[in-house]
C-alpha cells in the first residue's frame, strides 16, 4: 500500500484533467496521439521543454507527456532519449509516487540514487537490448569467465 503523503510538484502551474480512453480516439499511434494532444485532451499533462535532474545535473527532455492508460496505468513519454535519473521526471509532470504501487523505469543504474529510498524493493529485470545488466550472462568471448560475480571465488584476482 502507498503512503498517503504527496510528493510536491515542482514545476507549479500544471493542472491534471479528465482524460479521453485510448478506445475513444481512433486515428494514429498511442504515443502519436499522446504528443499532439493538450492537457485535458488526451494526456493528463504537456511540458514543452521537461527536463530532469540526472546525476545533478538538468538534463533535458524536450517535450513530455504524462498519460493515463485504461487501468490507472501512468505513463511517461519525453522526445528526448534519456535514462531515467530523478524522481522529476515524473514530478515535473504532475504525476505523484508515493502512493503508487509499481514504479517501472527503462535504466541501467542512474536511477538508483533517487528512487532507492522510495521503493520497498528494487528489482531488475533484463530485456532485450544492448547490454544485459545480468553481467553473468554476457556472451564474452576475449576474456576470462572466472571472474566475480559469475564466480563467487574467483582463482584469479586482476590487479
Amino acid at each position: 500500500e502507498g503512503a498517503s503523503a504527496e510528493i510536491v510538484n515542482g514545476d507549479a502551474g500544471l493542472v491534471a484533467k479528465p482524460v479521453e480512453s485510448v478506445s475513444q480516439r481512433g486515428g494514429g499511434g498511442f504515443a502519436e496521439d499522446a504528443f499532439d494532444s493538450e492537457p485535458g485532451e488526451f494526456a493528463r499533462a504537456v511540458v514543452e521543454q521537461h527536463a530532469q535532474t540526472l546525476l545533478g545535473i538538468r538534463v533535458s527532455l524536450g517535450r513530455s507527456v504524462w498519460v493515463e492508460a485504461a487501468k490507472g496505468l501512468h505513463l511517461v513519454l519525453v522526445s528526448v532519449r534519456s535514462q531515467v535519473g530523478g524522481t522529476d521526471i515524473f514530478t515535473g509532470l504532475g504525476l505523484t509516487l508515493l502512493d503508487k504501487r509499481l514504479l517501472v523505469v527503462k535504466s541501467m543504474q542512474h536511477f538508483h540514487t533517487a528512487f532507492a529510498p522510495l521503493a520497498r524493493e528494487v528489482m531488475y529485470v533484463a530485456t532485450p537490448g544492448a547490454v544485459n545488466p545480468d553481467v553473468t550472462a554476457l556472451p564474452y568471448r576475449a576474456r576470462s569467465l572466472d571472474f566475480w560475480p559469475r564466480v563467487a571465488a574467483p582463482a584469479h584476482r586482476p590487479i
